[in-house]
């Protein structure tokens, strides 16, 4: 009798290298958004840029319903 193969490392995490195409879109517009709030808080001279990036990848996941949301919690000034 002859073992049952199993299976390869492509088979079992291929997804990993090939995601599909919604993810990719989602990754590629989502590092462009955070590439542009980088250069614009760089234009700006803000000292630590960084953080404008950071807030788009923090965010970007969330739907917009979420965001919009969480603005209206915060109190007034």
């Amino acid at each position: 009798m002859s073992e049952p193969h199993a299976p390869t490392w492509k088979a079992k995490w291929g997804f990993l290298l090939t995601p599909p195409r919604p993810a990719r879109l989602f990754s590629l517009r989502t590092t462009a958004t955070a590439l542009a709030a980088f250069l614009a808080a760089f234009a700006m001279g803000l000292p630590s840029p960084h953080w404008a990036a950071m807030t788009v990848w923090v965010l970007a996941p969330h739907p917009p319903r979420f965001v919009v949301a969480f603005d209206k919690a915060l109190p007034s000034p």
